[in-house]
């Protein structure tokens, strides 16, 4: 009989199965607290610890065979998962109710090896008498709590179940040196497990190609990216000596052997890529032990073959770059050198009129230093100049102001003294310039001395007047004295003559004649005092059309009217244009043959103009005589003097108007008087 004084633990259970009133005579029958799936279902959460005690503990039974044990695994909650061994005492077992699916608590079962371990967290003997049922008494168990190595955290138990004659102390040192090797061998499947894990998110994640070899500088894996830079296939890299590989394997062969790092090799695999070499970045490291030993090399590729593209991309790009900023300077010299020789005045302001540029004429004519002016406004520069008085600044900052507001063209003319007094006549032309999105940018000034140019402007226009004035008196005296030989002529016949009232009639015509050529000319001298209104040109067309209506159906001539546009208010003075109407209508038709017709046209241009056309289908004039029509006295009627067709010009001119005159001989004669709707500010 079992006589060994009972552990403390074994004190303790019994006094708490005494309290929960459990009678010791009682024979405990277990039942299944879990079904069959449920338990398939925990056996499979605790599958890799069952593979585990499963292999050691057929270890143990080659140890311990014939002798008449029980082994049973239970997890940490102390459900029975699994139970091994003798026939006879698994029979026994199995009559208690001792089998997988059951829970031992000591509440169904008293004092138990199983729960005591669970929670005592050490290994547990309950022998013979140790137990508080009777008929348990004849029964030695034994069990080991199953932790996990480094956590320290229970899993559950292992227990080996005898009878009383086949108890020994050795089973409990024995199964104390299973569960150990068990902790350790779960503790090494779980590192495996995540250094596989983490081998493989390595190998999947990385964006990189990676070669592992082991101790031997053998390849034992290789990720897709490996093998899509390297061109082979996995299956011919792993397994395979890193010394086959040729450059890339020799570093792998030299970091197993020697244990030293290799960063960014550059490696090229000529036959690799269908667009030619792929080019990578090879860096391999040692892969070392707790000892610091070297158990084999990690290796990444990195493509760098678009990079390579891109960096000779790249370098082409720079060395264009750099040409084209080489011709952009020469041409900027060349410009400069341009714009230096330049007589003009060029200057370039950015947007808030401050100075950027200037040619050298620009540099001279305001008695300023090169660079000096530079980011400077009006005033500073002014202040650096000391050449010319305010008054010539304030026109200077003034059309700045204008030019950079309106963001127009803007012509200016100034008059300024110089410092050696003489005065200097300059037209300033003040351009925007703007970015590709609008904005304003800046100006560019350009000045122009045109004092000379003004002086033989003058001289030509006096010129001009005198040869017209030649001109003019030349036709003059023509036109009056052919008249005055016939008056002399006649005031010689009357008093010879028996009938003077012939004479007299004749006289008479020669005076209108000269009276007519006197008053065309007081309309060309005499100055006329514009005063523009609104008037409706279909309506003025209409009234002077009456007025020529008879002398038209005279000579059976049709005259018609067009009108071609829904705008016919004009800004003009009404009786000076109907003079130019009535002119060049009347033309039209004493230019027309009997029968023929006469088309008066109204249309609206391109240009917010009106455009009035004159067309007959007379007998047309010759091309050498259009340039002259407008001369004084030049003419192509048989009574004609010229002066009205100029006066006709003079009046167009004067409304800011365009006078054209095109003709076909045999076919007719077009006149286009072409006038803004309304008059510009004078």
């Amino acid at each position: 009989m079992y006589c060994e004084e009972e552990p403390y633990y074994v004190k303790l259970a019994k006094e708490r199965v005494i309290r929960a009133g459990i009678d010791p005579s009682h024979i405990p029958v277990l039942s299944p607290v879990v079904g069959e799936f449920e338990l398939s279902q925990i056996r499979e959460q605790f599958s890799e610890i069952l593979s585990v005690c499963q292999y050691f503990v057929g270890k143990l039974f080659a140890q311990l065979k014939g002798s008449p044990i029980l082994v049973a695994i239970s997890d940490h909650a102390g459900l029975l998962l699994n139970v091994f061994g003798d026939p006879g005492i698994q029979k026994a077992m199995i009559d208690l109710g001792i089998a997988p699916g059951v829970r031992f608590t000591e509440k169904d079962c008293g004092t138990n090896s199983i729960s005591l371990a669970l929670l005592e967290g050490k290994p547990v003997r309950l022998i013979g008498s140790d137990h508080y049922h009777d008929y348990l008494h004849d029964i030695a168990c034994y069990s080991v709590p199953i932790k996990h190595y480094n956590e320290q955290t229970v899993l559950g138990t292992v227990s080996i179940m005898t009878t009383v004659e086949w108890s020994h102390p050795m089973y409990l040192t024995l199964l104390v040196m299973i569960v150990d090797s068990i902790e350790r061998e779960i503790l090494l499947r779980r590192q495996n497990s995540e250094l596989e894990m983490l081998n493989q998110v390595i190998l999947t994640s990385t964006p990189s190609g990676a070669i592992i070899a082991d101790s031997r500088g053998i390849i034992s894996e290789a990720n897709a990216v490996a093998e899509e830079i390297t061109g082979l296939k996995r299956s011919l890299l792993v397994e395979r000596p890193a010394s086959e590989l040729d450059e890339l394997g020799s570093y792998i062969s030299k970091v197993v052997k020697q244990g030293k790092a290799y960063k960014n090799i550059e490696l090229t695999f000529p036959y690799y890529s269908e667009n030619g070499n792929r080019f990578c970045l090879f860096d391999v490291f040692p892969i070392y032990n707790k000892n610091k030993a070297v158990v084999g090399a990690f290796g990444q590729l990195r493509d760098i073959t678009e990079f390579k593209r891109q960096s000779l991309e790249l370098q082409q790009a720079h060395l264009m770059l750099k040409n084209s900023f080489n011709d952009l300077l020469e041409a900027e010299e060349q410009l400069r050198a341009i714009i230096n020789a330049l007589p003009n005045l060029i200057v370039l302001k950015d947007h808030k009129g401050r100075w950027l540029e200037a040619n050298e004429t620009a540099i001279n004519f305001f008695g300023i230093e090169n660079g000096v002016y530079k980011g400077k406004t009006n005033e500073q520069v002014s202040a650096e100049s000391c050449v010319y008085e305010n008054e010539f600044w304030d026109f200077v900052q003034k059309s700045d102001e204008t030019t950079l507001c309106s963001e127009e063209i803007h012509t200016f003319k100034n008059t300024c003294i110089q410092p050696n007094g003489l005065s200097v006549e300059l037209e300033v032309v003040k351009s925007p310039i703007f970015y590709s999105d609008g904005r304003l940018k800046g100006i560019v000034v350009t000045a122009q001395d045109v004092t000379e140019r003004n002086k033989l402007a003058e001289i030509l226009k006096r010129a001009d007047k005198l040869a017209t004035v030649g001109q003019l008196a030349a036709g003059v005296a023509h036109e009056i004295r052919n008249p005055l030989t016939s008056l002399k002529g006649f005031l010689k016949l009357i008093p010879q003559s028996n009938n003077p009232q012939h004479y007299i009639e004749i006289m008479e015509s020669e005076i209108n004649r000269i009276e007519h050529v006197t008053n065309e000319l007081l309309v060309l001298a005499k100055p006329q005092i514009k005063q523009f209104k609104s008037i409706d040109l279909v309506q003025k067309l209409t009234n002077v059309l009456h007025v020529l209506n008879t002398q038209a159906l005279m000579k059976s001539i049709e005259v018609s009217i067009e009108v071609q546009t829904n705008v016919s208010l004009i800004e003009c003075e009404p009786s000076r244009l109907e003079q130019v109407f009535v002119n060049v209508i009347k033309n039209a038709i004493e230019a027309t043959p009997a029968g023929g017709n006469v088309i008066v046209q109204l249309l609206e241009s391109d240009n917010e103009e009106l455009v009035l056309r004159i067309i007959d289908n007379g007998h047309g004039i010759p091309h050498e005589n259009i340039p002259r029509l407008g001369e004084p006295f030049f003419t192509t009627k048989e009574n004609g003097t010229g002066l009205g067709l100029m006066i006709s010009q003079k009046i167009v001119l004067e409304h800011c108007g365009k006078f054209e005159i095109i003709s076909t001989v045999g076919k007719g004669t077009t006149v286009s008087i072409v006038l803004p709707f309304k008059q510009p500010q004078r």
